[in-house]
């Protein structure tokens, strides 16, 4: 019984909820066998699964899928306007979600027509020249879309309160993008785009 639980449980979790409820599971019938509560030995029926190393890194997102998820977003638009900058900058420069959403206006220099991009987990900050297309898409979003707001931060949530936009939200928006142009949302996130720029 305990065993067809957590291996039915698995089927529908994500791998870090799986462990979690194992690991719980374990605990809770330990304690209730020492309390007399279960049979002694009961959290020796949890079953534990084989973990594949490296078998959670995002796969890259397929260059042929990137340019049909771009060409699927509309010209016009708010959010058309801010999820096309948000994707050419992860797809031009393979940053992290994070460096991408905490972007400042003080890291674009528009006269040079250079970003900056400031340091992530321990990396150093890196410049950039802006291609045409990632500039003309950033100037777009922050010339029709971005919401009126003091916040040094370029992307921002669309609802009020405008707080910046987080890497989860970005990692959402491209799943609900993907989803939206017909195509496969795995390898999905902003972190696949990463790994694609680096293939």
């Amino acid at each position: 019984m305990i065993e067809k639980f957590v291996v039915g449980y698995a089927l529908v979790q994500p791998q870090r909820m799986q462990q979690h409820v194992r690991s719980t599971l374990r605990t809770f019938l330990r304690f209730a066998g020492d309390r007399r509560w279960a049979p002694q030995g009961l959290a020796q029926a949890v079953p534990g699964f084989r973990l594949y190393r490296l078998a959670n890194v995002p796969r890259a997102i397929p260059e042929d899928r990137i340019r049909a998820l771009l060409a699927a977003i509309p010209r016009a638009g708010v959010r058309a306007c801010r999820d096309r900058a948000l994707l050419l900058l992860l797809a031009t420069f393979g940053k992290r979600a994070g460096q991408v959403c905490a972007l400042r206006f003080d890291d674009v220099a528009w006269k040079d027509r250079r970003i900056r991009f400031r340091p992530h987990k321990g990396g150093k900050e890196v410049v950039h020249q802006i291609p045409d297309a990632v500039g003309d898409a950033l100037a777009r979003y922050l010339k029709y879309a971005r919401p009126s707001s003091e916040r040094p931060e370029i992307f921002l949530r669309l609802r009020r309160p405008c707080h910046p936009l987080s890497p989860d939200a970005l990692s959402a928006m491209i799943r609900d993008r993907l989803k939206a142009a017909g195509l496969p949302t795995s390898p999905g996130g902003a972190h696949s785009f990463r790994h694609a720029f680096a293939v």
